[in-house]
């Protein structure tokens, strides 16, 4: 994909606007893409690290006891959701790499040359609750390959400083 912008260039006091492009070749192998209207941006942690080199076919099996939900995203719009993620991965990439360290506006980058060669239609197990704390719910999703938890913790202001200094 083809993008732009206006990079900063100095000339003593004077800074000049200069155009800069360059092309962003975009390649994903097995982009997720929720089929759920359920899993919110809070608990989409959740499915990021699902190793789809272990998919099994479907068998009706697998899902026997099982309280489950069917597609509630049409194909057409998981398409549109997938083009969009994988636009906005090539955008950050761009701005982290190309244009690192470097003023810059009016970024813009063309997805009419995207093209997906093809897809899959899989159903991975992904746990979904919720509970409640001081009369709010909250979301909660577990991936059943990795164990992963996503949901929101909620903490008081002085647990959210302790938690930002000390998680790194």
């Amino acid at each position: 994909m083809d993008w732009r912008a206006l990079v900063a260039e100095r000339h003593g006091k004077r800074t000049e606007w200069v155009p800069q492009t360059g092309v962003h070749l975009v390649y994903h192998d097995d982009l997720l893409v929720p089929a759920s209207r359920r899993i919110t941006e809070e608990i989409s942690g959740a499915y990021v690290d699902f190793n789809t080199n272990e998919l099994i076919p479907y068998s009706p099996e697998l899902l026997a006891g099982y309280t489950t939900e069917v597609y509630q995203v049409s194909l057409a719009e998981s398409s549109v959701a997938a083009r969009q993620h994988a636009l906005q991965k090539a955008k950050v990439y761009e701005q982290k790499t190309s244009l690192a360290g470097k003023r810059y506006r009016d970024f813009f980058m063309n997805s009419v040359g995207m093209v997906v060669d093809s897809y899959k239609l899989v159903l991975l197990p992904l746990w979904l609750a919720s509970y409640r704390y001081r009369q709010q719910t909250f979301p909660v999703a577990v991936n059943g390959q990795t164990g992963t938890v996503a949901g929101h913790i909620p903490r008081k202001w002085f647990q959210r400083v302790l938690v930002t200094l000390f998680s790194n």
